[in-house]
């Protein structure tokens, strides 16, 4: 919302913005952007992560689409290249450069490290991607992996379960919904634990794990604005009421 009054967008007043969230139930991405493109009256999707970019996609290929945190957007098939989009998805992409500095981090702090366990969500595409660069540093390096899949909140305390009885020397946390919103409760269990804990969020590292290397999840919502306010038009008069979706 910052972002947008900064361009002049206010919701309520030129802009209506209809709101989906799937609160981890990645099952849910597709009948949603199913909904909104039936509506009739949407002129952009703002589309939060891989699946959801992918799902908007499937279903319309004339709406715009502005993604954001998509790991590889080329690779996943969302746009032809990254200077060249093409087609009707454009926006904001994450490297997966990142989990290669936050993995040699993580060696760094961890003496003699050769066991991480891992949350991350089997059934998110962008996540899965992490997943596998991550396992392919880790065969690399001689690390063994073990994981735990976080697609809903029921999926936090068997997974903290896991992590207990794995006994690792490390927890590394994918930027995931459920992660997100229980951020700090995975942060005080790592602490309780004495387990050493990385993420790839500011936001991880802000709330309690020991080092994050990654964007800053707020300022990229922000500099959605700055796309929105290119992608949306205003009307001739300028002053216009135009209708956006959000997909998280």
């Amino acid at each position: 919302m910052e972002g947008l009054r900064e361009y002049g967008w206010v919701d309520g007043q030129n802009l209506l913005i209809e709101g989906r969230w799937v609160e981890g139930h990645a099952g849910r991405y597709g009948p949603y952007a199913a909904e909104l493109v039936s509506r009739g009256d949407i002129e952009l999707i703002v589309a939060v992560g891989t699946h959801a970019t992918i799902e908007a996609k499937t279903r319309t290929t004339t709406i715009p689409i502005l993604m954001l945190y998509v790991a590889d957007p080329v690779g996943a098939g969302l746009v032809t290249s990254l200077a060249r989009p093409g087609g009707n998805v454009t926006g904001i992409a994450n490297q997966l450069s990142e989990i290669e500095k936050s993995f040699e981090l993580m060696r760094e702090l961890v003496p003699n490290l050769h066991r991480v366990f891992v949350l991350s969500q089997s059934d998110n595409p962008g996540v899965r991607l992490g997943f596998e660069t991550l396992t392919k540093l880790a065969t690399r390096h001689g690390v063994r992996l073990s994981s735990a899949s976080l697609s809903t909140n029921s999926d936090l305390e068997p997974a903290l379960a896991s992590i207990a009885a794995d006994l690792p020397q490390a927890l590394y946390v994918h930027p995931v919904a459920v992660a997100f919103l229980h951020r700090r409760e995975i942060a005080a269990f790592a602490a309780a634990k004495h387990l050493p804990t990385f993420g790839e969020a500011s936001e991880f590292a802000r709330d309690g794990l020991v080092l994050s290397y990654g964007p800053d999840t707020a300022s990229i919502h922000r500099r959605a604005g700055f796309y929105v306010d290119r992608l949306l038009p205003r009307g001739e008069s300028g002053g216009a009421t135009r209708r956006a979706a959000h997909e998280v």
